[in-house]
């Protein structure tokens, strides 16, 4: 039987701290005598952006193995994971390859765990998101997209960042009716005073907590940085100089991925030092200005 290559991994947008998920060697037939029963609770949340279909498999044993399947009497493996901590596995498919069905399956895999055994038939998307396009006049910036929902409680935020990694709502656009690919735009018009660059994405959210969300685009700003930080590689203390208008002003410093804190604190001049005691490594150290505008920039303690 043809088997697929393809790339998987974990998104953190969806699953915060999982790791990244592994092609797995795998037979090409289910091969579970107690397979096939759909399980209460067992979930596949399944999405399109950027022309690329999402499978998101919920409600699984942790670190067991979960599988998707090309036709509902099982034909050939698509692709295999293992579950996450939290019972999750994330599936990025290649769009011309189809997908029936996921099962958390019911063997022992090489981390002494077994599945439930259980299968969960795939639907059609709950939301599609397509052509998505961001540019840029002299003050503004405008995001154009397509999209296709299944149910009409959807809803698109338009989220931006200036480190592609830190991202804050910026607006939400309500979806249209259900089933109708439909056309939508957002203008920012507060792009005037923006960074050297700054990263627009859409995310669609439903009332099950479900999200999708597209990758984001760079947009050059015409403005300038909202900080700056000397030096960049420290030992103990660094400086933080901010315009006077943008005060008082808020810090964090965290790690690069953004999920663990290790200080904050208030600007409230100017130019303001920081004493910091952090392990030897590499941070993000992020500020929030007056107007809510938050910019990063890496630092490195040696």
């Amino acid at each position: 039987m043809k088997r697929y290559k393809i790339t998987l991994f974990a998104m953190a947008l969806l699953c915060s701290g999982a790791g990244f998920a592994q092609e797995r060697n795998q037979p090409t037939t289910k091969n579970c005598s107690n397979c096939g029963a759909v399980a209460p609770g067992v979930s596949v949340f399944h999405y399109v952006t950027n022309n690329q279909r999402h499978y998101v498999v919920g409600n699984c044993v942790p670190n067991s193995d979960v599988e998707l399947y090309n036709s509902p009497d099982g034909g050939t493996l698509v692709a295999s994971t293992i579950a996450n901590a939290k019972g999750e596995a994330h599936f990025y498919i290649d769009n011309e390859l189809p997908v029936a069905f996921a099962i958390n399956h019911n063997r022992v895999n090489e981390l002494g765990v077994a599945g439930t055994g259980m299968v969960m038939p795939v639907d059609q998307p709950g939301v599609v998101i397509r052509n998505t396009d961001v540019s840029r006049t002299t003050d503004e910036v405008l995001l154009n997209w397509n999209a296709t929902v299944a149910t009409g409680d959807w809803v698109f935020v338009i989220q931006k960042s200036e480190d592609n990694i830190h991202f804050t709502d910026a607006a939400t656009v309500a979806a249209r009716s259900a089933g109708t690919a439909a056309a939508y735009s957002w203008t920012d018009k507060q792009a005037a005073d923006q960074p050297a660059v700054v990263y627009y994405r859409v995310e669609a959210r439903n009332h099950a907590g479900n999200k999708a969300a597209t990758d984001a685009a760079a947009v050059k700003g015409n403005g300038k940085a909202l900080f700056a930080v000397q030096p960049t590689v420290f030992e103990s203390v660094v400086q933080l100089s901010i315009a006077a208008d943008k005060l008082p002003a808020s810090y964090i410093i965290t790690d690069v991925l953004g999920r663990n804190k290790y200080a904050t604190g208030v600007v409230n001049s100017p130019r303001q030092n920081i004493r910091l005691t952090l392990p030897t490594g590499t941070y993000a150290l992020s500020v929030t200005d007056n107007k809510a505008r938050r910019s990063s920039q890496i630092i490195i303690r040696k």
